[in-house]
């Protein structure tokens, strides 16, 4: 009688040579993750020197209400009153939830978190260019 390969005897076998299944490289999350928190921190930064310290030097500098920044930069750019709050808008309502979306993808090592943090790129970015500050 022949015997009978049962799945239970190659339970515990592991093979010599593991190939990963997934060909989705994990240092793209990585990079999104520091991507992200670093445009959280610059947002921000730009919020506190422009918005709450008013550093004259720096308003100098971008030359808000001239005709060359309405261009370049749109409405954003009208004083420097809009300028800080469309730099806080855009660190606390995209920033920081994709970079905590991308924390979670990092933690989690799922695909589904992956494509939920990338997804959120784009969602995030249609809709922050859809809002009117």
């Amino acid at each position: 009688m022949q015997e009978s390969h049962h799945p239970r005897l190659f339970r515990n076998h592991t093979p010599s040579l593991s190939v990963e299944a997934n060909p989705y490289p994990r240092w793209l999350t990585n990079l999104g993750l520091l991507l992200f928190a670093f445009f959280f921190i610059c947002f921000l930064w730009e919020w506190f020197t422009i918005g709450v310290l008013a550093d004259k030097e720096k308003t100098k500098e971008y030359l808000f209400g001239s005709e060359v920044m309405m261009n370049e930069g749109g409405a954003n750019y009208a004083s420097p009153e809009i300028y800080a709050k469309s730099a806080l808008i855009s660190a606390v309502l995209f920033c920081l939830p994709v970079s905590l979306l991308f924390a979670l993808a990092v933690r989690k090592k799922t695909t589904a978190y992956r494509l939920l943090a990338f997804a959120s790129i784009l969602l995030f970015g249609l809709l922050r260019n859809s809002i009117d500050l």
